[in-house]
């Protein structure tokens, strides 16, 4: 059960990391014996346009190893209502040193490269707090 949430972003030039904190505490029972446990999760986002979304699907549910070698717990795709190849990708890991080395390393160049992503990603992190 997430007890509190507090969120912090800041306004920078691209390419700039933004770090925001969220720490999620579990419900804990009635016993009051039982401590409560806090675990921090470092989420980085990934904002891009892709020539063919169906192709980079594809790629992006194949490349499993890419996100699974990188640190990444766990990853949600969301994409505009407005618009089919304009996709938010997030991606959770255990600390930002983990984000950001998966977010900086050619092997995700390269995968985005061949997977059709158009431009320059927007690239955006955030800690619960």
């Amino acid at each position: 059960m997430l007890r509190h949430m507090a969120l912090t972003v800041g306004q920078f030039e691209p390419g700039v990391v933004v770090v925001a904190q969220c720490e999620e505490t579990p419900s804990h029972s009635s016993s009051t014996t039982e401590p409560l446990r806090s675990r921090t999760v470092v989420t980085l986002f990934i904002r891009h346009d892709v020539h063919d979304y169906a192709k980079w699907r594809q790629g992006y549910d194949e490349n499993v190893s890419v996100r699974t070698n990188g640190g990444v717990r766990s990853d949600t795709v969301y994409r505009s209502v407005d618009d089919a190849n304009n996709l938010t990708v997030s991606h959770d890991f255990d600390s930002i040193d983990a984000a950001r080395a998966f977010a900086g390393s050619e092997e995700l160049k390269a995968a985005m490269a061949a997977l059709g992503v158009a431009g320059h990603p927007e690239v955006w992190f955030v800690e619960k707090a």
